[in-house]
This record gives C-alpha cells, sequence and structure tokens, in this order.
C-alpha cells in the first residue's frame, strides 16, 4: 500500500534516476506529488472545426479517423532515418492531415472509425490542413479538461498525469483535512479530497476554479498564522535598552535638512527603541527618497550607547558604496566604520574581522560575509537589510544571531501599495517615506521606438557635452544567449557612431569584483562618460552628474525594473532623462512616461500583472504560493486574515484544536527556507 509521506520511488517507473528528475520539482514524497498543480489545462469542450481553424494556432479538433498509412521512411540529417506515420481525418466541416515521427506505438494504437481529440498545432498550406505530432485522446473516454503539469527533463506530463492518477487512488483515503468544517461551510469551500480531485481531473471548469480557491485560502490562511506566530515569538524578547536618545549631534552635521517623511521615520525608529520589544521595522520609500539617513540616524543612536550596527547590502557595489557614504558622515562624530565583503585580501579581512571582535568598529557595512563563520560581535544592537527583496528571512535571521534581542531595520525601495505592504511584511512595522529629497528636479521620461535610436544617442551626445554623463543599460551579458542587445556588442558598436569619441566603459554581472569597483569609480570621477551596463546598476548607484538613463529593449523589463533604473539619474540638481527604446509600446513604457511616483507605478503594476506576479517568485521574503490566486483575490486575503485571527485566538500555538493547520504552517515556511531566498 501506498502512503503519503512515502519517498516518490514508491511509485510505479520511479528509480533513482527520474527520482533526481523529480527533485527537480520538489518533489520528494507522494504527498509533494498530490499537490504538484497543474499550470494549466486542456479543455476539450473547446474542439474546433477543421474549417474554422486558423494556420499557426494551437487547437482542439475533435475527428474520426477516415485511413492510416504504413510507416515510411525519410533521411534525418545524418542521424539514420526518421519514420514518417500518416493518418487522415475528418469533421463535418473538412478533412486534415495527421502526421507523426517515430512514433510506432502511439500510431497502432489509433483506430480507422474512431473519434478523436487531437490537441497540437494546426497548419494551413498548399497542401492543405495539417497537425503535426498532436496529442491524441479516445474521445468516448477521454475526460473534458486534461491536466498539464510543470515539467522537467525525464518527466513528461503523460507520465505525470498517470503518476498523479495512481497516487490519487492509493492515497484519497488518507488525505487528512486541515480546515475545520464550519469554516469550509462558512466560506463554500471543497474538503480536502474534493479539492484534490478537481485540481488535477476537473469535471468542469466551475470546479476547478473551486479546487483553486479552497487551496488559495488555505496557503493564505497558513502564511497569516505563521506571520501571527512570528510576531508572537517577538513579543516574548526583552529589548535592548538605550539610555541617551538624543539625535542633536547627528542632526548638527548634516548639510542639509530632512524630509518630513524621513523625520518621521526616524521618529518611529526612536519609538522602538524606547519600547519592551525589539524594533521590526521596514522603511518602505521611493527611489532617492533618503531610506540610508534614517538607518544612519538609527545606527548613530546605537553607537552612542555603545552597540554595534551590521548594514547588509546585496552586492559588493552597493555595500562599497555605503561604507564611503556613512564612512564620511560618521567620521566627524567619531565613529568608526568597517567595510567586510568577500572582495577584500586577507590582511584586510583580519582587520575588519579585529575591529568587529574588539568592538573598535561600531558600524559593520557588508554583504552576506557579514554572517559567515569567524565574523563575531561584541554588542550587537542592529541589523539593516538595504534592498530587502534581494535577502530572505533566512539570511536576516542569521544576521540577527549574531547579537541577543537585536533590533531590525529593513530597506526596501520597491514600492508596493501600502495594504499590501501590511499583508506581505505581516510581522514587521512599515514606515513609508513618500516625498523626495528638496531640489530634485522630475525626470522627463519619453518612450522611442528603436527607428529613433541614433536620435537618443545624439541626445545622449548633446548631454555629455554639457559636462553630464549617461548610463545606457543593455538586458543581455554577451550576444548568443539571446536576441537581446548585449552591452559587449552595443560597446563595440558605438565606437563606430559619434559617441565613439566619448570615454566609455562597460559594466555587467559577470565581471570580477575589483575590475566592477574600478569601473565605479572611474564613473564616479567622472573619468568614464557613458557606463554601458547590464541592471547590474539597478540598486543604488549614486552618480549626481549622470542625468541621462537610455534603456535598451525597455519591453523586457518589469515596471518595478525600469523605475528602478531611471532612479540612477536625476539624483543632483540638474534635470535628467529617461529614455525607453522598444521594438513595440507596452502598457508599462506608456505608465511609465506619465509618472515618476514608485508607489503610483506600484499601483498600476498591480493591476497590469496581479499581486502574486506583482512580488515574483523570490520577492519580499514571502514563501513560495503554489497558487497565484492566494495573491490575486483581496477578499480571499481578508477572508484568510480574519480566519487566522479566530484560530489565534483559540490555539495560540497551534498544537490543540488546529495541529492539521499548524504542520501545514511548517511545512509551507520550512519550503520557504529551500526554495526562496539566493
Amino acid at each position: 500500500m501506498i502512503k503519503l509521506n512515502d519517498p516518490i520511488t514508491v511509485m510505479p517507473g520511479v528509480g533513482p534516476k527520474k527520482e533526481k528528475n523529480f527533485a527537480a520539482l520538489k518533489i520528494r514524497t507522494v504527498y509533494d506529488l498530490l499537490h504538484h498543480y497543474p499550470r494549466g489545462y486542456l479543455d476539450l469542450t473547446q474542439a474546433v472545426p477543421i474549417f474554422m481553424a486558423q494556420d499557426g494556432d494551437t487547437v482542439c479538433i475533435r475527428a474520426v479517423i477516415t485511413r492510416k498509412l504504413t510507416g515510411a521512411y525519410l533521411p534525418n540529417r545524418g542521424k539514420g532515418r526518421m519514420q514518417l506515420f500518416k493518418l487522415y481525418a475528418a469533421d463535418d466541416s473538412g478533412s486534415m492531415t495527421v502526421s507523426f515521427f517515430n512514433q510506432p506505438y502511439l500510431f497502432s494504437s489509433l483506430s480507422s472509425g474512431e473519434t478523436y481529440y487531437f490537441y497540437g498545432k494546426f497548419t494551413r498550406g498548399e497542401h492543405g490542413a495539417q497537425m503535426a505530432s498532436p496529442q491524441c485522446f479516445l474521445a468516448e473516454t477521454a475526460p473534458h479538461v486534461l491536466p498539464v503539469y510543470p515539467q522537467t527533463a525525464g518527466i513528461n506530463n503523460k507520465f505525470l498525469q498517470e503518476l498523479v492518477k495512481t497516487a490519487f487512488v492509493e492515497c484519497k483515503d488518507q488525505l487528512a483535512e486541515p480546515l475545520p468544517s464550519f469554516m469550509r461551510e462558512t466560506l463554500s469551500l471543497l474538503s480536502i479530497e474534493q479539492a484534490v480531485s478537481q485540481i488535477h481531473y476537473p469535471q468542469n471548469m466551475k470546479l476547478l476554479d473551486a479546487a483553486k480557491r479552497r487551496f488559495a485560502f488555505e496557503e493564505m490562511l497558513c502564511f497569516q498564522l505563521g506571520l501571527s506566530q512570528m510576531r508572537k515569538e517577538r513579543t516574548e524578547l526583552q529589548s535592548i535598552q538605550l539610555s541617551d536618545m538624543s539625535l542633536t549631534p547627528f542632526y548638527d552635521t548634516l548639510s542639509f535638512e530632512l524630509t518630513d517623511a524621513q523625520k518621521k521615520a526616524i521618529g518611529d525608529c526612536v519609538s522602538d527603541f524606547s519600547g519592551t520589544v525589539p524594533m521590526n521595522r521596514l522603511i518602505q520609500g521611493d527611489v532617492g527618497s533618503g531610506k540610508t539617513m534614517v538607518a544612519a540616524a538609527a545606527i548613530y543612536l546605537m553607537a552612542k550607547n555603545g552597540y554595534q550596527s551590521a548594514f547588509m547590502a546585496p552586492t559588493e557595489l552597493l555595500a562599497v558604496q555605503h561604507y564611503d557614504n556613512l564612512k564620511k558622515l560618521f567620521e566627524p562624530l567619531g565613529i568608526e566604520c568597517v567595510l567586510l565583503i568577500g572582495g577584500l585580501k586577507a590582511k584586510e579581512r583580519r582587520y575588519a574581522q579585529e575591529m568587529i571582535q574588539t568592538g573598535a568598529g561600531k558600524v559593520v557595512i557588508g554583504t552576506h560575509a557579514l554572517i559567515s563563520q569567524g565574523v563575531e560581535y561584541v554588542k550587537l544592537g542592529l541589523v539593516i537589510t538595504d534592498e530587502q527583496h534581494r535577502f530572505g528571512v533566512n539570511q536576516r535571521g542569521l544576521l540577527q544571531q549574531k547579537g541577543e534581542h537585536v533590533h531590525t531595520l529593513i530597506m526596501s525601495a520597491t514600492p508596493i501599495p501600502r495594504t499590501l505592504a501590511l499583508l506581505v511584511y505581516g510581522d514587521l512595522d512599515v514606515s513609508i517615506i513618500d516625498e523626495l529629497p528638496k531640489g530634485r528636479v522630475p525626470i522627463e521620461t519619453f518612450a522611442l521606438p528603436n527607428e529613433k535610436r541614433v536620435r537618443a544617442l545624439k541626445f545622449v551626445m548633446k548631454e555629455v557635452q554639457k559636462g553630464r554623463q549617461a548610463y545606457i543599460v543593455c538586458p543581455a551579458v554577451e550576444d548568443g544567449q539571446t536576441d537581446l542587445i548585449s552591452v559587449t556588442a552595443y560597446a563595440e558598436a558605438l565606437q563606430k557612431t559619434p559617441l565613439g569619441v566619448l570615454n566609455t566603459a562597460v559594466l555587467h554581472g559577470k565581471m570580477k569584483s575589483a575590475e566592477k569597483d574600478a569601473v565605479m569609480k572611474a564613473f564616479s570621477s567622472g573619468e568614464v562618460q557613458v557606463l554601458i551596463a547590464t541592471t547590474v546598476i539597478e540598486v543604488g548607484i549614486d552618480v549626481p552628474n549622470a542625468t541621462v538613463m537610455l534603456i535598451e529593449n525597455a519591453d523586457r523589463f518589469g515596471l518595478s525594473q525600469l523605475h528602478q533604473l531611471r532612479g540612477r539619474v536625476g539624483r543632483g540638481s540638474e534635470q535628467s532623462y529617461c529614455l525607453l527604446l522598444a521594438a513595440h509600446a507596452t502598457d508599462r513604457i506608456e505608465i511609465m512616461t506619465k509618472t515618476n511616483d514608485g508607489f503610483e507605478l506600484a499601483k498600476e503594476d498591480l493591476k497590469l500583472r496581479g499581486a502574486g506576479d506583482f512580488f515574483g517568485d523570490q520577492q519580499h521574503g514571502l514563501p513560495p504560493f503554489k497558487l497565484q490566486e492566494a495573491m490575486n483575490d483581496p477578499r480571499l486575503i481578508e477572508q484568510a486574515k480574519t480566519a487566522a485571527d479566530e484560530i489565534i485566538a483559540e490555539d495560540p500555538e497551534l498544537n490543540q484544536q488546529y495541529v492539521l493547520l499548524g504542520e501545514s504552517v511548517k511545512r509551507l515556511f520550512s519550503r520557504n527556507e529551500q526554495e526562496s531566498f539566493n
């Protein structure tokens, strides 16, 4: 008898080799197999008559086999011979030829006179209507809707269909129901057995939607329960107490005035430092809104009270930039800064570790090197992560474990609507910086077709001749990777244009750290006039003299990424420009030309993509939801939040009447740690 928790190798046809293939799909047990949901469905009820089928469309056609031909052998480009099988099929509107290559068993299983569903790419040419290698289903026994699963090498859709069916028959009586009956009745949710059955082999589209809704609700409920438990754990910790909370000396060193939004966010941090539990706060602000200054104020208070702060950035480039800026800020205040990144030489690393271990280094800025073995903090009081979506809760947790009951500050320049921020960062308090520093001039953004590239480059030349600098962003590193424009090819082509007289440089992620640092220093100093780069410059690069951002293949970038890239210019007092070059105008590009407000863009992005796609698979510490419906239905989210609050009130530890839900919560968040963060 097959059991739910058995390894996947108990299933027929799954040996050691297939086991590795299944591991790539995150399927290790029979339970995982039954919760490997289809990515789409073939709806055989939507069959198209042969006469109506359009050339090049992928369609489903219901037709009778009228004649079969024996296999013929064809030359196969030096690989021996290829066997071709043909049959003719017809419906009331016309006929078509169906071809199969090297599939004798499939061909022999098809019978003349029988009606089949043929699903595949339809072509119509000089030889009439045709289909090559379609999927075939006997109409008499075929289900109305067939699942199409995420697949990998060695595991095709048909094999998955058969395996899931076997697993369900064997294990349906073992499926434990985590949702209480009153909740299912109140919200009209399918039972676990019904939901598993209908999500894999739906009787109709209405039942399929009901199955998706049930699992989406369950995932969101478990997510909310997990966040509630995280909040509860935090309230049980004793906060680090600070005695001196005056920021006057810090403010006196600044040569500019902070915005009201920055002051409010700093006030939120001060309030947290005065509380009884450790701070766990998100500072969310648009590109260039000055989040780092809020972090600097918090660091100052920590250092003044004898505590260390660890500031983790996602890239060495950004870590070095933060180090340079914070060092200038804190040196006059007598606060030592330390840089700790993987690219340090052995002697530099030993010095940095010594500064950290003795407590002389009060501010430690670096990458994930901050959480490596051998890095010991004397009195860690504050942990800061910049660009949170580049990290995960597990990495943040490792840094927090370097101290006791440390305060946590998280910064994100990816604006999301406030309601979603409260959902996604449910274990955090949220501060929003929604105004830019004084003196910033709004960036002018223009959408241009590829035919206007020469005009765009002339504009870049004009700005550089004024003494300004420019970025040119390309999506690929080298030619041959994709059909996209690459930085290397672009840099070479640019030498043959009037811009060839300018001092240009290339920057991309495959370069060594020392090379990247050298290029960025040259660009920051003004030696390099035009920087041709990939999206490696998307985060944190601050060169006030750069006034032009030209983005090639702009239609290939997401709205959030376009906004982040645009934010590399407009950081000084001069008028800046963003030029979006694309073969075709898109809704995203059109929206970019209308507003510079990241929060407005976030709302539009949400409308375009839905919340699940909006966050992506590895964003913001979210568990990897199996169904995007869990993030795309505001009403479902509210229902899950209400249900979670009621459950926590009854069973805070989920170890009495909600044990099965507690297990589901652990499963969801363990999946999060396994797959979500790089």
